[in-house]
């Protein structure tokens, strides 16, 4: 079931996913979380996953600086 939260919530992703037109972003309603995934390297997929906006964000900054970086944990 959906919510007003939720979609506040995926409102945001279009938000996100509009800057960042080299991910695919998503607002997750089973799992309630913002979820990314980095189109640029089919080798080598970036997914984060955070519970807000802003966090997801910060999280696709770090995978874009740092490629190598395992940020799938969080």
């Amino acid at each position: 079931m959906s919510t007003r939260a939720d979609t506040d919530a995926a409102r945001a992703a279009q938000q996100v996913q509009k800057y960042a037109p080299t991910w695919l972003v998503i607002w997750s309603l089973r799992h309630r979380r913002f979820e990314a995934w980095q189109c640029t390297d089919p080798a080598r997929c970036h997914i984060v996953h955070a519970t807000s906006a802003a966090e997801l964000w910060d999280l696709m900054e770090q995978a874009e600086a740092d490629p190598r970086a395992d940020l799938t944990a969080r």
